[in-house]
């Protein structure tokens, strides 16, 4: 059984590389650098890649669009306008979705496929 974990090696705030390791500890010991537990809740919130940003408490991922703001308290990037709160409906053999027009600078509604199963 592996027990290894995964960690994102830091160097002067940006993801270097990201490695799976017994522990914190050694993984620092091997690379001489910062390294930051990977952990599944982090996971299922950013796309962690080589190269984003982190400022010692978030993953900063990569900006949406340009006129997003990044909330250093919650960690997230902020739309100018928020996002619709019945985001996806199902429409026939359909879904509504809310998709960002940066040109508009608004949520615009799209009918997508989707499958049934």
């Amino acid at each position: 059984m592996n027990n290894n974990k995964e960690f994102a090696i830091i160097d002067n705030g940006i993801v270097e590389n990201i490695i799976s390791c017994i522990s914190k500890e050694k993984a620092e010991e091997i690379f001489q650098k910062e390294c930051v537990e990977i952990t599944s809740d982090i996971r299922s919130k950013k796309i962690l890649e080589v190269g984003i940003e982190y400022d010692g408490n978030f993953f900063k991922d990569r900006q949406p669009a340009n006129s997003w703001t990044w909330n250093s308290q919650d960690g997230l990037w902020e739309p100018p306008v928020p996002r619709p709160l019945n985001h996806e409906t199902i429409v026939g053999d359909k879904t509504l979705v809310y998709l960002w027009s940066e040109e508009n600078l608004s949520w615009e509604e799209s009918l997508v496929d989707h499958i049934i199963s």
